[in-house]
């Protein structure tokens, strides 16, 4: 699991008394495992679960073949001081990403929803209205609903993702596909620093749409694909040594 960061010292206390009481504490990046030990906790420090080798083949859709995709998110910005112009610059460096992106392959970014069964009733869905609006040409709605399994055919079959929401950038990595995922939580940043892919993911507050566009098109995939095979081996490698021991010795 992932933990933090705490808003005031009442989660932090909160968290303490429950981690207390835990027989075991995974966390599945160096982030969380740090601050667990700064509770005076144990933990032990795996990785998250969907980097673990599935030996499911996924076949790539033909639908978004040739295109870039994205998801957005409806974020708040909490910690920074003008939540409002911090919301804003996001919006404007998104749309500038899915412009550059359109100016070198001459096809929009494919917009999709990572939440929400009917366009209206997902989080993200208003913050989504009003960047396919401003994006003008330079981005489309795909609006339709889809399983996990065929999420991942889909994003198989693009080009790359702008990952805003991170499960996003979690199913590229199971499909093999560039990425940049704009970390808003720590989750974000030290799952993918800890396997080596610090170069896959900005801050969410500060990254340059232009430079998004430029380095996941500039992407070699095949580099990429080998990369992953590593990343996906050693992750697989360290959830059996931890994760799965321990559950293998608990069922005993």
């Amino acid at each position: 699991m992932s933990i933090g960061p705490f808003k005031n010292k009442i989660e932090e206390w909160f968290v303490k008394i429950l981690l207390k009481n835990a027989d075991k504490v995974f966390t599945r990046e160096s982030y969380s495992h740090n601050l667990v030990k700064g509770l005076k906790n144990q933990s032990t420090l795996s990785t998250d679960l969907a980097l673990w080798r599935d030996d499911i083949e996924i076949e790539p859709s033909n639908s978004w073949n040739g295109y870039y995709v994205g998801t957005v998110l409806s974020w708040d910005f909490p910690f920074a001081k003008d939540k409002l112009k911090a919301r804003a610059r996001y919006k404007c460096e998104f749309i500038n990403a899915c412009k550059q992106i359109k100016n070198m392959t001459g096809r929009p970014v494919i917009l999709y929803r990572q939440v929400g069964e009917v366009f209206g009733t997902g989080a993200d869905d208003t913050f989504l209205s009003s960047i396919i609006q401003d994006g003008e040409d330079s981005v489309i709605l795909f609006d339709k609903e889809m399983t996990p399994i065929e999420l991942r055919s889909y994003i198989a079959g693009s080009l790359g993702i702008i990952a805003s929401r991170f499960h996003s950038a979690i199913f590229a990595l199971q499909a093999k596909v560039p990425f940049i995922a704009l970390a808003y939580q720590p989750k974000s940043e030290y799952i993918l620093k800890d396997n080596n892919l610090s170069d896959y993911y900005r801050d969410i507050a500060t990254f340059d749409g232009k430079e998004v566009a430029d380095f996941l098109c500039e992407t070699n995939r095949e580099v990429f694909k080998l990369l992953l095979n590593k990343t996906e081996q050693n992750s697989s490698d360290l959830i059996n040594n931890t994760f799965i021991s321990y559950l293998d010795n608990y069922l005993i």
